[in-house]
């Protein structure tokens, strides 16, 4: 299996800003236009590196908090077998180190998603770019696993 490169958590900063003005800083930051702001809170943006990302505003937990989600470009129904085993057991790993949870997006695709909170623009678009890694990793490993075993020639 992959192994997952560990990075360290970015830490929870100051108060998060208005959820509007959070959402313009990460967009700038990620060199997106402002129209493409709040497409970040709702159905997500593609980026130019090949993954869809949306960001999880949490309201629920004061002071409030983003989790960045990025697509992946697979999607869950179309695994099987081996993928499978593959895909559970990098779970395990991504959660173990705290970092990530691997689950299905609203449309089916794998999804990766931020464990932790962050509340300041500039450690958002480090995590997402520490997830786009991570996805990479996750997609290769994935897409390199056979759709079926070999079979062994009677």
């Amino acid at each position: 299996m992959t192994q997952l490169p560990h990075r360290p958590t970015a830490r929870l900063l100051q108060p998060a800003p208005a959820g509007d003005q959070l959402l313009n800083e990460v967009a700038q930051l990620l060199g997106l236009p402002d129209l493409q702001a709040q497409q970040l809170r709702c159905e997500g943006v593609d980026l130019d590196r090949g993954y869809a990302c949306r960001l999880m505003i949490d309201r629920d937990t004061p002071p409030g908090g983003v989790r960045p989600c990025l697509q992946l470009p697979l999607s869950a129904a179309d695994l099987g077998g081996l993928e499978v085993v593959r895909l559970l057991a990098m779970q395990a790993q991504l959660l173990a180190e705290g970092l990530w949870y691997l689950g299905i997006s609203h449309d089916g695709k794998l999804q990766l998603t931020a464990l932790q909170l962050f509340r300041v623009a500039h450690d958002i678009v480090q995590v997402i770019d520490v997830a786009e890694a991570t996805a990479r990793l996750v997609t290769q490993a994935l897409a390199l696993a056979p759709a079926h075993p070999p079979r062994v020639a009677a």
